[in-house]
């Protein structure tokens, strides 16, 4: 249901996935035509130039061209088709084919499997270090710009498209076999735009830039609107004769993490668990209770999918909610790249299920239990805390019963109020007792700042661009899929996914068996972002006997890396498992061009020490200097020298949220005073600086009712 923004009432509105067939868009156009949609809860545009033609016709006309030899030169702009075009077109084959009858040239970022089968590879120069232009989906323009020269003289595709197009100036004969400055790249961007914006270019140029985007007013910057005529009474039709394949369907999808298997060689990528299976280092075939025991198999036993040409082997892993009779595969796996470490081997190639007909959806696929199991790596209950209160949520219509309900949920407060505790004192300790700054210190009080963070379970979508962006900043090293197997990931903060349902608000002696089937197989899904709790009481402190790691005045439970010995007993003693310990030298012989991504202001750990989130500790520190020379403070206030940590700033939907406790005005401050704020374990009075808001569901009553 979609808010209509010029009468503010509530409207129905349906939506169809990107992958779905265009029998199924038409179908849902037809909906909203006739809910009245149109140009008010859905707006259609025109077509970007370029993408008029048919993807599906285009690659097919190329490989007849190729098979009839009517092409004669072929020239692969960062794309491997070999690897990722439809499989009934064998493009690798008819490549081996037409060798001599056919010049082919690949520009790319990896030696791929295109490369291997063309005349001539060239590298393609990444996004970061060129020049070029984009569209939104509505059509806006926006400049891109390179933060870095190309590392490995490589060149970008429209530097090349302009070298092929006899754009190239004098003196930029060695384009190919130096590292070039991106000046040519620079004067084709600028010359086109500056054909399209004519008078007060240089402006106009000067503002693209600083903003990001085209200014409003600049020629074709919007796409036009478009109203698309329905054939209601053909769609309509084709609904009515619809009917059910038989067998399994095969959903294929891009990765989360691969895309379309680009990222393959990503070690950062392959280690990230996936966000709802939370797999690593490798993919599956997704499928619900049902099509399990249907098909007699548990999680790692190989399923066998497709006949034929078209036939894979998969392993099978089992994720609660589901389609039955329904398979999701995530393409981009299984890359046969030697040469590749990180992408080698690792996952099942998918693509040779995908065809022209059936490039997303696979309908009545042929699906049996395979021979044997693989082993698949899953870090959801590597820092398992079962049994405890952890992920907080309720109604709307709970949330307005009893607005604390969110702390009251764990043992301590329960019993803080079964014992005569009143609301407000309960609060009010909480607060105190959690957040105190002074601590009978005197470094303390004499410190302007309290650090803490607060993360918002209303608005965490599972996405772990807070794992990603904690590894870039704090040069975290990825250990491979072995190593992760033996629960030695070394990710400072973890996106944990747990699944509730209906039934769990039920005594154990009254759920129905339907009931125990629906706990896994209709839930609801909760993520959970967990860094290091940053406690006030931290129980890793008093069990060090090196005191490597120690309490700041400032709040922070800091690790001192040089005095560690690897006791491990901090990490025995810590309840939300968020420390790790270097077992390996990960980092040892590291290429320089590695060493170039580390953050200089982060120590590279070396083996056998523990490791934890630092709340950033030296962006901290950072602002803290800025502040001091400007004579100013770290704070949210206008004019303030503003600090936030990479997990925040990195967060799409803005759930978690750090700053200055002591500073009351600041965003933190205000929502550590929500009633839905809450500690995670607070019964073991840790006292955690980290804390959470309850996440409270707001289900629409007329969708239920009509879904029942």
């Amino acid at each position: 249901v979609a808010k209509d923004l010029q009468s503010g009432r509530s409207r129905w509105l349906v939506v169809a996935g990107t992958r779905q067939p265009a029998s199924v868009h038409a179908v849902v156009h037809a909906i909203n035509a006739a809910l009245e949609n149109v140009g008010k809860t859905v707006s259609y545009s025109a077509v970007a130039e370029g993408r008029g033609t048919l993807a599906k016709k285009s690659i097919q006309d190329l490989a007849t061209a190729i098979e009839t030899k009517a092409c004669k030169l072929l020239v692969c702009l960062g794309t491997n088709p070999v690897y990722d075009a439809p499989a009934d077109l064998k493009f690798g084959d008819k490549l081996k084919a037409a060798k001599g009858s056919l010049i082919t040239i690949h520009l790319g970022l990896h030696e791929d499997e295109t490369a291997a089968l063309a005349d001539w590879h060239f590298p393609l120069a990444h996004e970061l270090e060129t020049w070029g232009d984009a569209r939104a989906h509505d059509g806006t323009v926006s400049l891109q710009q390179p933060l870095v020269a190309p590392l490995h003289g490589g060149t970008s595709a429209l530097e090349f498209l302009g070298v092929l197009n006899g754009d190239i100036q004098e003196g930029d004969e060695d384009l190919f076999y130096v590292n070039h400055d991106t000046t040519f790249g620079y004067s084709l961007v600028q010359s086109h735009w500056q054909g399209v914006a004519g008078a007060g270019f240089e402006a106009w140029w000067a503002k693209t830039l600083h903003d990001g985007v085209a200014p409003a007013n600049t020629p074709n910057n919007k796409l036009a609107a478009k109203t698309p005529a329905l054939a209601f009474g053909a769609i309509a039709a084709g609904v009515k004769s619809w009917t059910k394949p038989a067998g399994t369907e095969v959903v294929l999808r891009g990765c989360a993490k691969m895309g379309d298997g680009r990222y393959a060689n990503n070690s950062w990528m392959q280690e990230i668990p996936e966000p709802l299976s939370k797999l690593s280092w490798d993919n599956a075939a997704h499928v619900s209770m049902k099509t399990a025991r249907d098909l007699n198999v548990e999680n790692g036993d190989l399923l066998t999918i497709g006949e034929g040409a078209q036939q894979m082997q998969i392993p099978a892993w089992i994720v609660p909610g589901h389609a039955d009779d329904s398979i999701t595969i995530h393409l981009g796996w299984g890359r046969k790249l030697p040469h590749c470490k990180v992408a080698n081997e690792h996952g099942f190639d998918a693509y040779p299920l995908r065809t022209l007909n059936a490039q997303w959806l696979v309908a009545g696929a042929k699906v049996a239990r395979g021979q044997g199991k693989h082993q698949l790596v899953c870090t959801q209950e590597h820092g398992t805390m079962v049994g405890r209160a952890l992920v907080r949520e309720t109604t709307v219509a709970g949330n307005k019963k009893d607005p604390r309900w969110a702390p009251k949920q764990s043992p301590l407060d329960q019993a803080a109020a079964l014992h005569g505790g009143k609301e407000q004192d309960v609060a009010k300790s909480l607060w105190t007792e959690r957040y105190e700054p002074t601590r009978n210190d005197p470094e303390v009080k004499r410190s302007p700042y309290q650090w803490g963070m607060v993360i918002d379970l209303n608005a965490c979508t599972g996405c772990s661009a807070c794992v990603v962006a904690c590894v870039a900043e704090n040069n975290i090293p990825m250990v491979g899929k072995v190593q992760v197997s033996r629960n030695r990931e070394m990710f400072w903060i973890r996106a944990d996914r747990y699944f509730t349902s209906p039934a769990d608000t039920k005594k154990k002696s009254e759920r129905t068996h339907e009931d125990k089937l629906n706990h896994v197989e209709d839930p609801q899904v909760h993520n959970m972002p967990v860094p290091c709790m940053q406690c006030e009481n931290a129980p890793c402190e008093s069990v060090c006997p090196v005191a490597a790691t120690v309490h700041s005045p400032d709040g922070l439970n800091d690790m001192v890396y040089n005095r560690c010995i690897g006791t491990r007993y901090c990490s025995n003693n810590c309840p939300y498992k968020v420390r790790r310990y270097n077992y390996l030298d990960y980092v040892g012989n590291a290429p320089d061009t590695k060493r170039m991504s580390f953050n200089p202001d982060v120590t590279v750990r070396h083996r056998g020490v523990m490791e934890k989130c630092t709340f950033c500790v030296q962006r901290i520190n950072g602002g803290r200097i800025q502040a001091k020379l400007a004579g100013k403070m770290v704070g949210d206030e206008a004019g303030d020298v503003r600090v936030t940590t990479a997990c925040a700033q990195a967060c799409p939907t803005q759930a978690i949220t750090f700053g200055n406790l002591i500073e009351t005005t600041s965003k933190v401050a205000k929502l550590k005073g929500l009633d839905l704020n809450y500690g995670l374990l607070s019964e073991l009075n840790t006292k955690p600086r980290t804390t959470y808001l309850g996440r409270v569901r707001n289900p629409n009553p007329e969708l239920q009712t009509e879904l029942a």
